[in-house]
C-alpha cells in the first residue's frame, strides 16, 4: 500500500498546527464512488494555511473536530472532483466552495469535546453520509471491528509536514481496539491526558496504519454510516507504535441532533 497522510492536531493551538499535525500511514486512492460526502476544510491565517477533513451529514451540516476550527472554507464535492465527460450532465458530482459562517463546539461542565458541527451558507445536493440511529448506537461498534478512514494528507510517511497534500482522497482500514494501554500512555503528558479524559472516545489501531499531517475531523465510518470523527494519535514522535483516538458519534447524538433541528 501506498503511504496515506491525514492532518491531525490534535489538541495543540492553533498558532503551532502545522508543527504538530500527524498521518495516517498505510492506504490507497479511494474508490471513485465512495466517500462523496467527504469535505476538504482549509484555513488560512499570516503565517500558514492549514488542512482539515470534515463529513456532509446533511445537506447543510459538516461534522468534524472542534480543534480544528479557524475562519476557514468548506470545500465540497472535492471526491472524486468534477469529471470532464460528465461535469455539465445533470446531477453529476461538483466541486463547490464555502466560507463558514456558523460553528457549534460541545462543551459540558467539563470542558470542549472535541467534536463539532459547521453550518453551509446554502444546501447541497451531494448525499450525507448516515449517522448510526439510536438501534445502532445500542451495540455501538466493538472491539476488533474493522472501520475505515480517509484524508487528503501527504503520502509518505518521512519527515515533518512539509505543506503539500495529496491530490486524490486516500482510504485506510483499521481495527478497533481497547483504549487502556492509550490513556495509561498518554498519562505522560498530563495536560493533554487532562483536557481528553473526560470526552467520548474510541480508539483503534493496526500495523502500518497511523496518523498524521492531512485528516483531522474526517468521519470513521463502519457499515456505511459515520461513527466517530479523527481526534488524536497516540504518539507524535512515532507513527505506529500507539492507537488513536477518535470522536465516538454515538455518545454526540442527541446534541448533533438538536443543533441540526435548530437553523
Amino acid at each position: 500500500m501506498t503511504g496515506l497522510l491525514l492532518l491531525l492536531l490534535a489538541g495543540v493551538t492553533v498558532n503551532a498546527a502545522v508543527d504538530l499535525q500527524k498521518r495516517i500511514i498505510g492506504g490507497q486512492p479511494c474508490n471513485r464512488a465512495d466517500r462523496l460526502y467527504h469535505v476538504k476544510l482549509i484555513s488560512h491565517n499570516v503565517t500558514h494555511e492549514s488542512l482539515c477533513g470534515g463529513s456532509l451529514i446533511s445537506d447543510r451540516w459538516i461534522l468534524t473536530a472542534a480543534h480544528c476550527w479557524v475562519t476557514m472554507t468548506a470545500y465540497v464535492g472535492v471526491h472524486p472532483g468534477p469529471d470532464p465527460a460528465t461535469a455539465m450532465t445533470p446531477g453529476s458530482q461538483t466541486h463547490q466552495f464555502h466560507t463558514i459562517t456558523r460553528h457549534e463546539i460541545f462543551r459540558d461542565n467539563n470542558g470542549t469535546h472535541d467534536i463539532m458541527l459547521l453550518q453551509l451558507p446554502r444546501a447541497t445536493n451531494i448525499i450525507p453520509v448516515p449517522l448510526p440511529n439510536a438501534t445502532d448506537c445500542v451495540n455501538n461498534i466493538p472491539i476488533r471491528a474493522e472501520v475505515q478512514i480517509a484524508g487528503y494528507g501527504n503520502t509518505t510517511a518521512e519527515g515533518r509536514f512539509n505543506g503539500t497534500w495529496a491530490d486524490v482522497l486516500h482510504c485506510a482500514l483499521t481495527d478497533v481496539v481497547d483504549c487502556g494501554r492509550l490513556m495509561q500512555h498518554l498519562q505522560n503528558y498530563p495536560v493533554f491526558f487532562a483536557e481528553h479524559v473526560y470526552q467520548h472516545l474510541f480508539c483503534v489501531q493496526r500495523a502500518r496504519v497511523d496518523t498524521c499531517p492531512g485528516d483531522s475531523g474526517g468521519g470513521v465510518v463502519f457499515n456505511g454510516k459515520i461513527y466517530g470523527v479523527i481526534s488524536f494519535t497516540g504518539d507524535v514522535n512515532n507513527a505506529c507504535s500507539e492507537a488513536a483516538g477518535f470522536m465516538e458519534v454515538c455518545r454526540y447524538r442527541t446534541w448533533i441532533n438538536g443543533i441540526m433541528s435548530n437553523p
